[in-house]
């Protein structure tokens, strides 16, 4: 049964990463419930958004003010950050309620 999870983990994978190079390529915006999938979260910030925006941060801390809040960097950042922190908490909620009712 590992080996289906180790599996899916690259296909899912795999999968994201042709989503983002290639459908919703930067500037185009993920839609916000496939964000909700971990997977295509982390890849998106990963390989597309970070490297922009640490090239955007250092950018502007050098030549203007730096950022001090979410109201001053892009929504899809913001809004991908926050799922990101919150969707593991609700994954951690719904298995503890699934493995309740189960038994």
């Amino acid at each position: 049964m590992l080996v289906v999870g180790y599996i899916l983990s690259l296909w899912a994978t795999i999968l994201s990463v042709s989503f983002n190079n290639t459908i919703f390529n930067p500037p185009k915006k993920v839609p916000t419930w496939l964000l909700f999938y971990p997977t295509v979260n982390i890849c998106r910030y990963l390989y597309k958004v970070i490297p922009r925006i640490i090239f955007n941060l250092t950018m502007k801390c050098g030549y203007e003010t730096c950022v001090s809040s979410f109201s001053q960097v892009d929504s899809e950042l913001a809004l991908g950050l926050v799922i990101l922190f919150v969707s593991p908490w609700m994954y951690y909620i719904l298995g503890i309620y699934l493995y309740e009712v189960s038994f």
